[in-house]
């Protein structure tokens, strides 16, 4: 007899389920009945999901990514490689005091055509791929400066040390440092940019 009236019970239950516009199928995989200790039938809701990610998840919750983290939260924890310890790595702090010495040369180590695109004010090109040219075109320059600061793609791009690199080994230049947080943390923090294939400032 108990058997008989669970199954009235679930069966009434699927009825309305189906009446308001969820299929018996469906229904299965949202609730489910069970009997409890007196032997009634009873509607066990299906557990909800839960906005919260498990313990070291990645992510939003609602499954949302999480955002990219910014430039200065990629170079926080910066340290550059051992090949490239001979000559300084500056912050953006130092970077900013630096570009208002104007004995400060700052040197773009990407490709021409993204100087051209935009760069930090008075820099000049050298990009690694044509070095001996751009150097050659800025040599007086260069040889002026009582700093050279060169940059790139930031922490994660090796042109700027590259660069560096040539300078101060290949050209004894000992006055250079790199400015490791590059054109991604200079633009990310709004400061003046300048456009076009040559230096118009310093």
């Amino acid at each position: 007899m108990k058997k008989f009236w669970i199954l009235m019970i679930a069966l009434g239950l699927c009825g309305r389920i189906t009446a308001m516009g969820i299929s018996p199928d469906r229904a299965d995989n949202s609730a489910a009945v069970v009997q409890t200790d007196n032997g009634l039938a009873q509607l066990q809701p299906a557990p909800q999901p839960s906005n919260l990610l498990a313990p070291g998840q990645q992510g939003m919750p609602g499954g949302r990514p999480m955002p990219p983290p910014s430039v200065d939260e990629q170079i926080k924890n910066y340290v550059p490689d051992d090949w490239a310890k001979a000559w300084g790595h500056i912050h953006l702090a130092e970077a900013e005091k630096m570009h208002k010495d104007p004995g400060v040369l700052f040197v773009d180590a990407r490709a021409k055509a993204e100087y051209d695109q935009g760069h930090i004010p008075g820099a000049i090109p050298l990009p690694l791929g044509e070095f001996d040219q751009y150097f050659k075109k800025y040599q007086s320059k260069i040889k002026r400066a009582k700093h050279l600061v060169t940059y790139c793609h930031g922490a994660n791009c090796k042109l700027s040390d590259k660069v560096a690199q040539k300078l101060y080994n290949d050209k004894k230049f000992h006055n250079v440092s790199s400015f490791f947080g590059g054109w991604p943390q200079w633009q990310e923090h709004n400061l003046p940019v300048e456009v076009g294939p040559e230096p118009k400032s310093n």
